[in-house]
């Protein structure tokens, strides 16, 4: 378990952390980069402290998931979140990437309920985002623009605009509504649940595509 407290990191090489991360109310900020590795389940917790982590977050793991349980706010300037591998889940809570010259970037996976706010840039051109929750939701919280794109949880996802999606779209549990807004789609379209179109239009953009 790594806990930050009174002080701070400043300088020097990435903190690598492989068990829960708990950022407290004292702690003072810095500028040293957190990684999170390992094929753990972790826990990142910055209840009081949302957005007192000033440095780069990367999420870089085998195997797993870390689960955020208190919002988390990155705006200092150029301070970026990097998913390289592994699945990031924000679970409910909110999140914002909007510092200056700050970038989120997904070469993972970013998993959410459905009812969080996200304030920031989206990666669209990689990564796989999934969709987990239980309830009635009628937008979702990363905007209409996704690399790979995953609906499996019990709940309803509505889109409130086109929903465009670069790579392949899986309804594997639960519902996704388009309640009459378009799908563009260049990837293969894989549907074990439950999919309510409304007066759309589904239009396959891509190549070498199937329908499962």
């Amino acid at each position: 378990t790594l806990t930050m407290g009174n002080g701070k990191f400043s300088g020097g090489s990435a903190l690598e952390a492989r068990g829960d991360i708990t950022v407290q109310s004292t702690y003072d900020g810095g500028t040293t980069p957190l990684q999170i590795k390992g094929n753990a389940a972790q826990n990142f917790t910055l209840t009081g402290a949302t957005g007192l982590f000033d440095a780069d977050i990367t999420v870089n793991k085998g195997g797993n998931q870390v689960t955020l349980t208190s919002a988390l706010v990155m705006d200092a300037a150029s301070q970026d979140l990097t998913i390289t591998a592994g699945t990031f889940d924000i679970a409910g809570q909110n999140l914002t990437v909007n510092g200056s010259g700050g970038v989120f970037s997904n070469d993972g996976t970013i998993r959410a309920q459905g009812g969080e706010t996200f304030v920031g840039s989206f990666d669209t051109n990689s990564g796989t985002t999934v969709y987990n929750g239980t309830g009635s939701y009628t937008s979702l919280p990363f905007g209409n623009f996704y690399n790979h794109l995953t609906f499996n949880g019990a709940g309803s996802w509505r889109h409130a605009g086109t929903l465009d999606v670069n790579g392949d779209l899986n309804i594997a549990a639960g519902t996704l509504n388009s309640n009459g807004q378009n799908i563009n789609l260049a990837g293969n379209w894989t549907n074990s649940s439950t999919y309510t179109p409304g007066t759309n239009t589904v239009t396959l953009d891509g190549s070498s595509q199937a329908i499962n």
